[in-house]
């Protein structure tokens, strides 16, 4: 099932005797031993239409040894109409048990026309979402599914910004008209549509495999906040809104519109109530078992995180002692994710930890603050060049946040067939070659009092007291509540983080002047003749590095692709490490699919004897 009831599809195989790999058959005596009795069949069970297809094609021996089954279970809901009629072709089958999702007409009736011509007996189940007993959620999540656990992601990321808010504020959503959302538990809806299968006189019928007495989206969201613990109000006026609701309708609206259908039921018979029905009591515990699921992965994933560099062994570079770095994941090119100006590895770690399950992944902390001597935009990136010598890599990625932005173009002038791609977050390419208008006013206040130090470094205990007083204070207690803030506030937690450069005077002193290095660097200058794809990020409510700045990238370099976090603040890399991780990995993707396709029409204009000039 294509994320529908996928629990009740892994339950249904159980049932049958499968286990839950992506097709399975079995000898009969295996069918019969559940819920089969006194019927000798062989089936054909399918999770996945497409990969049975393939399967069923291959010529090494790992496709059935036989085409001709008894039965076939196709439990696949959200597949293409065309690939389910593919497999029904390609078996011969005496019977076909297909499960579609709540909202899936077309799946069921193109397979009822093919059964019919073929005189294949058959049973359409549609099934409601359902919510595993457990509490535990499948590798693919259903729509209810998905719902849930952005509700919980949601509420968790606000409250880390600006604490207590919902105890003090509802979270508002647009009301939704239609049927459902169809409810059930992953076991009664298996145990029904296996029972219904078995039975004599079901065959050539479509049955409602969920509750006909469906609750409205208004007592799901109600039901929803009891269990994750927060007022959730469907409005009928997209006005009734705040900044926090709105962004919230932005994450959840086509998650919404899926789990609420406009579909008739009518043709359907209903299978027994009491097998299958969940009252409120049980779906508000239901939703309250995968909150559980989802408190106890957040706050595993939070103690891992916290322990992350402390539990890797830094790598040191011998030409250049005080630079350590860490390693984690594997990969053929690593990933170089490059920290901003005198801050420390607290906004990465949830980055670089997601990151590091499909990459190799590679951060240190910046050299320099505080430092007896300068150390230079050119002494950065030779660093990078350092540490990529330790790996023995000879070609990279590149990650750069803020001012690391320039440190990955200053690499990549110097090297540039060694850099495959590069990423910006938020960047901050303040500088003389672009306009004083796209700084935001934090760099301009900055830069004021940097050149102050500069001339009076004596001033840096007024700096360092001044910037903390800001950047630490505290909302009041009414405007911690307040809407507006709580979307563009700054997590909590990393506040201290971010006042570390300016700790003591010393670093404060060393921190301005690195500061006052890179803003003297023309970012025109260190893009020319740059040809690595680029993927640029902004943050709507970045007050560090201004959205404008990030969007006039694409003016500097010719193979750029901007994407602007909606709700986001400068430290997304923090706030929504999963969504940064996919979006960067999906552009790894491309940039090499590009790359593949480039190398093979080369070959092909070799082989034509045309002259092709090297990458």
């Amino acid at each position: 099932m294509a994320g529908a009831g996928a629990g009740a599809v892994h339950t249904v195989a159980r049932l049958l005797g499968f286990g839950s790999n992506v097709v399975e058959w079995a000898i009969p005596d295996r069918v019969a031993a559940v819920a089969r009795q006194a019927v000798a069949a062989s089936s054909f069970i399918a999770h996945d239409a497409r990969r049975a297809l393939d399967r069923l094609t291959m010529s090494d021996g790992a496709a059935p040894r036989s085409r001709s089954y008894d039965e076939l279970w196709l439990m696949d809901g959200g597949v293409q109409p065309s690939t389910a009629a593919a497999l029904l072709r390609r078996l011969d089958v005496k019977e076909a048990n297909l499960i579609c999702d709540p909202g899936e007409e077309s799946l069921g009736e193109e397979a009822v026309t093919l059964c019919t011509e073929r005189m294949i007996a058959f049973r359409i189940f549609r099934t409601g979402w359902s919510l595993a007993e457990d509490g535990a959620f499948g590798a693919q999540l259903n729509p209810v599914e998905q719902f849930l656990a952005e509700l919980h992601a949601f509420k968790s990321e606000i409250e880390e910004r600006v604490p207590g808010y919902f105890d003090f504020h509802a979270l508002r959503c647009l009301s939704l008209r239609g049927r459902g959302p169809f409810l059930a538990g992953a076991e009664q809806t298996a145990r029904a549509v296996v029972d219904a299968a078995a039975a004599s006189g079901t065959a050539n019928r479509r049955f409602l495999a969920a509750d006909p007495e469906e609750c409205s989206f208004a007592e799901f969201c109600e039901q929803a906040g009891e269990a994750f613990d927060i007022g959730l109000l469907p409005v009928d006026r997209a006005e009734l809104l705040n900044p926090v609701d709105r962004l919230f309708q932005e994450r959840i609206d086509e998650m919404a519109r899926a789990i609420v259908t406009s579909s008739s039921t009518g043709s359907y018979d209903l299978l027994p109530a009491h097998a299958i029905r969940l009252d409120r009591a049980a779906r508000v515990a239901a939703m309250a078992r995968l909150r559980q699921t989802l408190d106890d992965a957040r706050a595993a994933r939070t103690s891992r995180c916290a322990a992350l560099f402390a539990s890797l062994t830094p790598r040191t570079v011998e030409q250049c002692p005080e630079l350590a770095y860490f390693a984690a994941g594997a990969g053929d090119t690593p990933v170089i994710l490059i920290n901003a100006l005198g801050q420390g590895l607290a906004y990465w770690s949830r980055l670089f930890q997601t990151l590091a399950h499909s990459q190799r992944v590679i951060i240190w902390k910046p050299r320099g603050v505080p430092s007896s001597s300068p150390v230079t935009l050119e002494d950065h990136a030779a660093d990078i060049e350092r540490i990529l010598d330790c790996e023995a890599a000879s070609r990279c990625r590149l990650v750069g946040w803020c001012t690391g932005a320039k440190v990955a173009l200053e690499l990549c002038r110097r090297r540039p067939r060694v850099v495959e791609s590069m990423v910006f977050l938020n960047p901050s390419l303040k500088g003389p070659g672009l306009s004083r208008d796209l700084d935001s006013d934090y760099e301009r206040s900055l830069e004021q009092l940097c050149e102050l130090v500069s001339r009076r470094p004596g001033m840096a205990t007024f700096l360092k007291t001044a910037l903390r007083d800001i950047i630490g204070a505290k909302p009041e207690e009414d405007e911690s509540r307040f809407p507006a803030v709580a979307v563009s506030a700054t997590n909590a937690a990393l506040v201290e983080h971010i006042l570390d450069p300016f700790r003591t005077e010393a670093t404060t002193v060393s921190y301005c002047g690195q500061l006052l290095d890179f803003w003297a660097r023309d970012p025109a200058e260190l893009t020319a003749g740059a040809c690595a794809p680029v993927l640029v990020f902004a943050s709507e409510f970045d007050r560090v590095a201004s959205p404008a700045m990030a969007a006039a990238t694409r003016d500097l370099l010719a193979d750029t692709e901007y994407v602007e976090i909606r709700g986001a603040t400068h430290y997304c890399l923090y706030d929504r490490p999963a969504l940064v991780a996919d979006l960067i990995e999906r552009f790894f993707r491309r940039v090499e699919f590009a790359s593949t396709e480039r190398c093979r029409e080369s070959r092909g204009k070799e082989r034509d004897g045309h002259p092709v000039a090297p990458p």
